[in-house]
């Protein structure tokens, strides 16, 4: 598939102005950003097992 380097070249300078004339954005002003969450790794899914045997120890020792 080919690409086309500039997009806009078939649009004149006034075409451009017309297209960009209105912009329906708004601004969050009470936006505060978050950190991103961490992503789901090998440990996790290791420690997860291994809570879980230790568990089903406890529940043998205490019941």
């Amino acid at each position: 598939m080919k690409l086309e380097k500039n997009m806009f070249t078939n649009l004149n300078k006034t075409e451009v102005n017309e297209l960009t004339k209105e912009v329906k954005e708004t601004i969050a002003l009470d936006y505060q950003a978050q950190a991103p969450k961490a992503a789901f790794c090998v440990a996790d899914l290791w420690n997860i097992q291994k809570m879980k045997k230790v568990r089903a120890y406890r529940r043998e020792i205490i019941g």
